[in-house]
């Protein structure tokens, strides 16, 4: 069970490293894309995470681990389905409204057009 779970994050993590080699072009844009994971606080500036999406990434991720902590202890996939429907139509409004709040809509180029 638990290694399972930390093998999945471990593979995600080289998964999201390895994209970040197609997105640097340079191995000094590389650096400069990795570091902030490693040094939360920008040297020259604010934090890169304001509290605001600290609150709201912590706030998603106690959900969604409740929800799968739920569905493991009940040994059941579909025990997500028997919360009331307004009590799921809260939450899922609030998650996507934390994710319009506190989003980031800038996006850049898809990573494939370089290609």
């Amino acid at each position: 069970g638990m290694w399972t779970f930390v093998r999945i994050i471990i593979f995600f993590q080289f998964t999201a490293i390895g994209w970040l080699l197609f997105r640097g072009q340079t191995l000094g844009n590389l650096q400069r894309m990795v570091e902030p994971f490693f040094h939360p606080v920008a040297s020259d500036g604010p934090s890169l995470l304001t509290p605001e999406m600290r609150l709201s990434l912590c706030a998603i991720a106690i959900v969604l681990l409740a929800a799968q902590l739920t569905k493991y202890l009940a040994n059941n996939h579909e025990v997500i389905f028997r919360i009331p429907v307004p009590v799921r139509a809260i939450i899922y409004a609030g998650l996507i409204l934390g994710l319009i709040l506190f989003g980031n809509f800038g996006g850049g180029d898809f990573i494939y057009f370089q290609f």
